[in-house]
């Protein structure tokens, strides 16, 4: 409050100055002080564009993100499979070598396009296949998009049913983090591997990031 009424102060006397004693000097500032706010108005409406669609929001005291559905296509061990999930804490249980972790890298894939276990995509393909698919429907705040991977010797990214060709323009509509044991490599690693890390969380909450 203190500073926003020595702002005013200073504004006033600038209008004084310029409009009463004829100041040059300034009218200059205070035009340029003009651009300046409308400028800073203008961020602060972009971002608070970007922020009402990309960022999450509380709802009912916890965040709002839903992956609703997703269905796999010759991915790892799955020839076909459409799964549903709930708004709350969804659990997946089976025996070993089933396929539990397969699911969890799937929903990895569509967030990032990338998997945490492998840098080579044709890892994810079925053997047998060729290509892979993977789809997702998914609800943040108060938008649903369905985003879609498909692999075939080239990955091609969709959101909503277009072809998406700036990573950019994909990432932050469905926000994930994975924790497996290589990440102890974060405490015990590199620097270059925390960097790589925070990279990739940053880029989803501000897509903007990717691009610098």
């Amino acid at each position: 409050y203190l500073i926003k009424n020595i702002y005013y102060k200073i504004l006033s006397k600038m209008i004084h100055l310029i409009f009463i004693e004829k100041e040059e000097k300034a009218f200059f500032f205070f035009f340029f002080t003009l651009i300046y706010d409308i400028i800073r108005l203008c961020i602060g409406v972009y971002e608070k564009h970007i922020n009402s669609k990309y960022s999450l929001k509380i709802k009912n005291g916890r965040m709002f993100l839903v992956l609703n559905t997703i269905k796999l296509v010759n991915y790892r061990n799955y020839e076909n499979l459409l799964l549903s999930f709930s708004e709350n804490i969804n659990i997946i249980v089976g025996n070993n070598a089933l396929g539990k972790t397969n699911i969890l890298e799937s929903i990895y894939v569509l967030a990032l396009t990338k998997s945490f276990r492998t840098s080579n995509d044709i890892n994810l393909v079925q053997k047998g296949y060729d290509r892979f698919i993977i789809e997702g429907n998914v609800t943040k705040n108060n938008f649903t998009d369905n985003l879609k991977i498909n692999y075939s010797k080239n990955k091609n990214v969709y959101l909503n049913d277009k072809k998406v060709n700036k990573l950019s323009d994909y990432l932050s509509h469905l926000n994930v983090i994975v924790f497996s044991p290589d990440d102890l490599e974060l405490i015990k690693g590199y620097p270059d591997v925390r960097r790589k890390y925070l990279n990739t969380e940053i880029s989803q909450l501000y897509p903007i990031y990717c691009k610098n």
